[in-house]
């Protein structure tokens, strides 16, 4: 089997060469490398999540308290992805919920006059001891964390494999929806682009532009024309967008704290590797 694995690894290296795709060596070797298996997080895991999470956000990555928690709460609701040499390479964290995240923030706004972070909002800080619903109808997808240290191929592989294995479970479960609220994180650059002064402007004009340009960068990126490497995986892996979140996530730079609101449906999953 050696010698076999070595010529599709040579023969591959030079077709990348041939047609002058700009990817390293060493992402090309992802193509060849055995998918990682999916298994419910446990309490043995939060330490290593803690690490990988910091390692992906920095100081927007969950504590370990916060992550103890999710799994404490909702443990078949938490997957983590495992290379076959045993290293846990990605997570997913989801939780339950009775209303559509929608609705909970139109209700939020109705009755407070708004929220100062949808996310936190969404999922009690990141704790879920009161938006986890045991007996919730529909499932919200937490967090999803991918090791930084993989190429981006392997990276996107390791977040379907985590995505699948929710909406299989949302299947199975016979749960009536699925969201996410997920980062814009192109948002910036491409607001930059069109506006070169942008960061030269004060915060009220900044705020006005912002609102003006978001439904526009979403449907550009839904599109293709432009590219958002959060929001752009979700889409390609299947999920539609709702709608645009403001102060999605307070502190995401990269997404001037905006966020997309995204539906994914388990009526269209079918994955062989997983089960019909």
């Amino acid at each position: 089997m050696r010698p076999i694995k070595i010529a599709v690894a040579t023969l591959l290296t030079f077709f990348i060469f041939f047609t002058q795709l700009a990817y390293p060596f060493s992402e090309c070797e992802q193509f060849l490398s055995e998918p990682s298996r999916v298994e419910h997080a446990t309490i043995d895991d939060v330490l290593a999540l803690t690490a990988l999470d910091h390692k992906a956000w920095g100081l927007l990555g969950a504590t370990s308290s916060k992550l103890a928690s999710r799994v404490e709460l909702f443990p078949e609701g938490q997957f983590k992805a495992i290379s076959d040499k045993g290293a846990i390479e990605g997570f997913l964290n989801t939780q339950k919920v009775s209303l559509k995240p929608e609705e909970t923030l139109a209700m939020e706004e109705a009755s407070m006059g708004g929220y100062l972070d949808a996310w936190s909002f969404l999922t009690d800080n990141g704790f879920l001891k009161r938006t986890h619903s045991r007996f919730g109808e529909g499932l919200f997808l937490v967090n999803l964390t991918t090791d930084v240290s993989h190429g981006k191929r392997h990276r996107r592989q390791i977040g379907r494999q985590l995505i699948l294995s929710a909406l299989k479970f949302s299947k199975e479960q016979n749960l009536r929806f699925i969201r996410g609220v997920t980062r814009v994180n192109g948002f910036a650059a491409y607001l930059q682009k069109i506006y070169p002064e942008y960061a030269t402007f004060n915060a009220e004009t900044k705020h006005a532009i912002q609102k003006s340009e978001i439904g526009t960068y979403l449907n550009s990126v839904s599109e293709g024309q432009e590219k958002d490497p959060a929001l752009g995986f979700h889409l390609r892996e299947g999920a539609s967008i709702i709608a645009a979140i403001e102060n999605a996530m307070i502190g995401d730079k990269d997404s001037e704290a905006w966020g997309a609101l995204i539906s994914y449906d388990h009526r269209l999953f079918s994955d062989p590797a997983l089960g019909p």
